[in-house]
């Protein structure tokens, strides 16, 4: 299991001058992992968002007491400035969820936090506060990366391509971070997280839009962030998705006992349906609904069995499979008599 650090804010701020912050500044995604056996860690690319504010759930989630979310760690993101931290707040405790309190953890801790960004900072540093270590840090560059489309994203088949291109005067690495609104508004999907100039999009993963549906990207040299949206790209309504986790394909299961039948149904726009859109048939004869139950008294032999979903636009799908119930086989050794 992966352990995940939550965030709080420092107890000296006040509430007032925090939710300030929040409203009116600048903000930063901060993601990275702390090996905490090995005493190492990592910051992922940095985005920067110049006057975001953030969603009144992001504040609530910021506000909360530390108490409420675990034992702290001796791990904080601190911002640097010329000689010395730069910034209020300048460090942001890291702590661990209520289920990891009193365990020792031995897993890789992922994080991933949104925090008030100020743009006298020249670095920012994942600090071990037991020692002042510095784990990993990241500086900030003279000059802004550029991006822009390559050209309009097209819908062939069942797919969105689109590719970019990026550049940077400092010469730094570029990340890029491709998101989709299926109204400009609300609803940002990320499609694509990495290095890569070009992406292929299956359509069955983003939901149909609505209105000023766009793409937009982000690119970052490690802090340093720039936007670009598409024009609008009109994204039609997907027939949802059925999958059949058990049995697999071709499995082959005893004579005499139970087959435990689960799956599932996902739609774009609806996300997981529930149990009563999803139908199962075996040998095409309907055999039961929702999302788990148990064929049993099955005799031996082959059997296809089909999962069929439907979404709220009532379009539906179906992933079919077949599995065999056999009797067991047995191995007889000859007695040696002497």
């Amino acid at each position: 299991m992966v352990g995940h650090l939550q965030r709080h804010r420092p107890d000296q701020l006040p509430d007032a001058l925090w939710q300030n912050l929040l409203q009116n500044g600048d903000t930063a995604w901060i993601r990275g992992t702390i090996d905490v056996d090995a005493g190492t860690a990592a910051l992922l690319p940095i985005y920067q968002h110049p006057e975001t504010q953030l969603t009144a759930n992001q504040q609530g989630n910021w506000l909360k007491a530390s108490a409420n979310q675990g034992a702290t760690m001796p791990y904080a993101i601190e911002l640097m400035g010329r000689a010395t931290r730069c910034c209020t707040p300048n460090r942001l405790t890291l702590t661990t969820p209520k289920w990891n309190s009193g365990h020792k953890v031995h897993e890789p801790l992922q994080f991933a936090i949104t925090i008030p960004y100020n743009a006298s900072t020249t670095a920012i540093r994942l600090v071990r506060t037991s020692d002042q270590a510095v784990l990993a840090s990241r500086l900030v560059s003279a000059n802004l990366p550029t991006v822009a489309f390559a050209g309009p994203a097209q819908i062939v088949g069942d797919e969105i391509q689109v590719s970019w291109t990026g550049a940077d005067t400092d010469g730094d690495d570029l990340w890029y971070v491709l998101q989709y609104s299926p109204d400009g508004v609300q609803r940002f999907a990320k499609v694509v997280d990495g290095t890569a100039g070009s992406a292929t999009i299956p359509l069955q993963y983003l939901p149909a839009s609505t209105g000023d549906e766009g793409l937009m990207l982000f690119v970052t040299d490690g802090v340093n962030t720039s936007a670009v949206v598409s024009q609008t790209i009109s994204v039609p309504l997907q027939a949802p998705v059925a999958s059949v986790a058990t049995p697999w394909e071709g499995e082959t299961l005893p004579l005499g006992q139970g087959v435990a039948v689960q799956g599932s149904g996902w739609d774009a726009e609806d996300g997981f349906l529930p149990a009563d859109d999803l139908i199962w048939y075996l040998d095409e004869v309907e055999v039961a609904m929702g999302e788990w139950f148990s064929l049993d008294d099955l005799e031996a032999g082959e059997y296809t069995l089909r999962l069929v979903v439907q979404d709220s636009d009532a379009q539906t799908s179906q992933m079919e499979i077949t599995f065999i119930v056999a009797a067991p086989r047995y191995s007889y050794l000859p007695l040696i008599s002497r």
